[in-house]
């Protein structure tokens, strides 16, 4: 134990790993039960969705495939010719997962609006030490970084604050 951790007894390495692996598995259990409670209001309120939205988040989605592929060495089209499928089809295809997208992203915002969700400049500080512990950074290099950004971490953390009212909220049967 010495030799491939900072543990002296294997037992310790075992505790350790053991607490490590049940706060992995909690963390994951609660992440799909936020994702279940989330996608019930989703599935059970009607959102007229403006179809400009709907566009731009297809738009978004192809973006993110085509990165995807540059990263395997294929450009879009080839993968778009591969799949044996046009720009439209693939275009239809995706509707239905960012209509999905964009109608959570409507009814998250609309929780925040409503419950009149804030963030504390000490969540941001929070949030910026745990980002720099994920990349090996200060918080100040992040937020250097991040710099005019951070308006945008500001709203994801309200919107972690609507999903985690909805959690809280669930009844779960």
């Amino acid at each position: 134990a010495k030799d491939v951790s900072e543990f002296d007894t294997l037992e310790e390495l075992k505790a350790s790993t053991r607490e490590r692996l049940e706060s992995y598995a909690k963390a994951g259990a609660e992440s799909q039960m936020k994702d279940a409670a989330l996608g019930k209001v989703v599935e059970s309120n009607e959102v007229d969705i403006p179809a400009i939205m709907v566009n731009d988040e297809i738009d978004r989605m192809l973006q993110e495939l085509d990165q995807q592929m540059r990263y395997q060495g294929l450009s879009l089209e080839q993968y778009i010719q591969y799949t044996g499928k046009d720009a439209a089809a693939l275009r239809d295809e995706l509707r239905p997962e960012a209509e999905k997208a964009v109608k959570t992203r409507l009814i998250l915002n609309g929780i925040v609006e409503a419950e009149q969700f804030e963030v504390t400049p000490e969540e941001v500080d929070e949030e910026l030490k745990t980002m720099a512990a994920q990349y090996q950074m200060t918080p100040e290099k992040v937020k250097e970084l991040i710099g005019d950004n951070i308006k945008y971490m500001e709203k994801d953390l309200k919107t972690r604050k609507a999903v985690d009212f909805i959690f809280d909220n669930a009844v779960i049967k």
